[in-house]
């Protein structure tokens, strides 16, 4: 009877969030990595460290099966990974509830739904599954790994270790999607000993864990194995073992980490804990703190080990200094969100003991069943609610739209690449246009898999190309270096690609000051298109110019990342505006104040555009 209560609750919890995360998702594709981590799942592909072959896999058999397509697909199993996540957490609360309690109740029950929905509600939880990410399958495994351990303390001998060892592996599995799971360890531990040291054999009980855990942690010889066929997308060329342990280690991504001292340490800490009522919520926040103090007077060690879990977890992420860390926290707040139904169950005894009239005390359940997910709701509805949002799909059409036919790109704005990259390979739109990625061209890697993408590209390019691959490979390697002569060398690769192809196809860069290479075309002329400079030919009125409304398409509010995309694409439309009126192109010069105005007319220098532009167009016109 209990277990299929449990199953009960668990399948209510698992459609109730599905419902919500499935409707209020986004449409397809997104900003950030999505468009990278969606052709690669498409195609069996090589994603940036550390690599996610679970996640990739798992994503490639749920293309083959969903009637979605790949973009808007991989957004739904997010939104199905979410949910059975949620679905864990709820049978982790009923398995602690049932090891505590003699007997139980539907109110019981329904709370332990209620907390369960109230997380999935969050905001870091809630704009989690909005786009395809990998945060939502840790999340998923996390949760197996806490219902494992809860179920484990007091399951008989056989059952124990068979969860014991089922979180052993799921734990090295983990370590095939995203490296958090590593904070998991304190919950792994406990239950591993905790299970040792109930058998007969205990040697026997953790050398099995060993064994599967490596089982599961080798998911990743996907990586080698998937890079020596060369596919479409090859990061790091993980083929040698050299190259497979930078490429779990991240090593490329070392730069953004610990780079502050201790008291810029502390300074984030205590930010990020102000941070945590807003992350997810103040109804579980509470809660988890009423945990704890009852955790503490009643030494309930499976909670301290979840509270280290978020504790390192946190500590460790605040060392990572990137703009869209928050998903990070995703799975670390699952710990959290258990701490506080422990803590719903202590204030519930509380309740029991207290209210002697039976009506009272059902009454006051209900309202905390109602209450919770709706504070949760309430709080995120706005931010999370993306059933709209065809944002990243309508700035890169749009963009493709603008250029030539044939044309060459060189930028290196990461919310531009990663979504091209899935339009150009999956859905196959403007294929003949060719962008590079200029921070990954610096990576020995990215030349070799764009060379053998478009070898005509660096076509008569060979010596300029050897030359920075032998000035970069003691940087790659490890070795002393001399940044100047592996700046001196890939400036010339680059300049010596540019100005090869400028004979027969159009070629565009960015500003690029902006990103560091000063020297990348310095010496020829460039002039504005509709979104990047055209290197060494002169713009005409046939030249395009952004559409805001192709941009911003059914939106009428954006993030912050949106919005500086969108002051970007104005910036670049008022730069050919002020090109226009130089030539006298009237026409072209009007569209630009207006497609400059719409797409960020909140923006003073946009404002300061269009008041001097329009003075000039009315001198220009009462010239004609």
């Amino acid at each position: 009877m209990r277990a299929r209560t449990d199953f009960i609750v668990f399948i209510l919890v698992v459609a109730f969030v599905f419902g919500v995360y499935f409707y209020t998702s986004a449409p397809g594709l997104g900003l950030v990595d999505c468009g990278e981590l969606t052709t690669a799942a498409q195609t069996l592909g090589i994603v940036h460290p550390t690599g996610y072959p679970l996640y990739l896999i798992l994503g490639r058999l749920w293309l083959g099966v969903n009637m979605f397509d790949a973009a808007r697909g991989m957004v739904v199993f997010s939104c199905v990974l979410s949910a059975l996540a949620c679905g864990f957490l709820a049978l982790s609360g009923i398995r602690f509830f049932m090891q505590n309690e003699t007997k139980s109740s539907g109110f019981a029950f329904a709370l332990i739904a209620a907390v369960s929905m109230t997380f999935a509600l969050s905001p870091t939880a809630w704009k989690a599954v909005s786009f395809a990410e990998v945060y939502p399958l840790t999340w998923l495994i996390a949760s197996i790994i806490l219902w494992a351990a809860v179920s484990a303390v007091n399951a008989p001998g056989s059952q124990a270790v068979r969860l014991t060892l089922l979180s052993a592996y799921l734990w090295g599995l983990s370590f095939g999607n995203h490296f958090t799971i590593l904070w998991f360890a304190p919950i792994v531990i406990y239950g591993v000993l905790k299970t040792a040291r109930n058998a007969i054999s205990p040697w026997t009980i953790l050398g099995l864990c060993a064994a599967v855990f490596t089982v599961g942690f080798s998911i990743n010889l996907y990586l080698p194995v998937r890079s020596s066929v060369q596919p479409l997308l090859d990061w790091s060329d993980p083929q040698t073992w050299d190259g497979l342990v930078r490429h779990l280690t991240a090593w490329q991504y070392r730069v953004w980490m610990f780079k502050g001292s201790f008291a810029q340490f502390l300074q984030k800490l205590i930010s990020y804990i102000g941070t945590v009522p807003k992350d997810i919520g103040w109804g579980l926040t509470v809660l988890a703190a009423i945990g704890l103090w009852y955790a503490w007077r009643r030494k309930e060690w499976l909670i301290w080990c979840g509270l280290a879990a978020w504790i390192l977890g946190a500590a460790y992420n605040l060392n990572y200094d990137i703009p869209d860390i928050d998903t990070y926290f995703l799975s670390l707040y699952g710990p959290v969100a258990f701490i506080a139904l422990y803590g719903l169950y202590r204030v519930c005894r509380q309740m029991s003991d207290k209210i002697s009239d039976q009506t009272v005390r059902l009454f006051s359940f209900a309202i905390l069943i109602v209450a919770l997910p709706l504070s949760s709701f309430a709080v995120s509805r706005s931010s999370a609610v993306q059933s709209s949002n065809r944002f990243a799909r309508s700035l890169s059409v749009e963009i493709l739209r603008a250029l030539p036919q044939h044309a060459l790109v060189i930028q290196g704005n990461w919310d531009i690449q990663s979504p091209v990259i899935y339009l150009q390979n999956v859905e196959r739109l403007r294929d003949d246009v060719v962008m590079l990625d200029l921070n990954l061209l610096q990576r020995p890697w990215y030349v070799r898999q764009e060379m053998r993408a478009h070898p005509d590209v660096f076509a008569d390019c060979e010596k300029e190309v050897a030359a920075f691959m032998r000035e970069v490979a003691p940087f790659e390697a490890g070795k002393p270096f001399i940044s100047q002569r592996i700046e001196s060398a890939f400036l010339t690769m680059v300049n010596g690609i540019i100005s090869r192809q400028m004979a027969h196809r159009p070629v565009y860069v960015r500003d690029m000051q902006t990103y560091g290479h000063p020297g990348i075309a310095a010496d020829l002329s460039k002039t504005p298109g509709a979104y990047f400079l055209k290197v060494g030919e002169t713009s005409s009125a046939a030249d395009p110019v952004l559409n805001s409304d192709n941009i911003k398409r059914g939106m009428t509010t954006f993030n912050e990342r949106e919005r500086l995309l969108l002051t970007e694409c104005a910036l670049s439309t008022a730069m050919r505006g002020m090109y226009a009126l130089r030539v006298g192109d009237v026409p072209t010069a009007e569209l630009s104040v207006r497609m400059a105005n719409e797409l960020a007319g909140d923006d003073p220098r946009i404002r300061e555009y269009v008041k001097s532009a329009e003075l000039r167009l009315n001198e220009l016109k009462t010239g004609l």
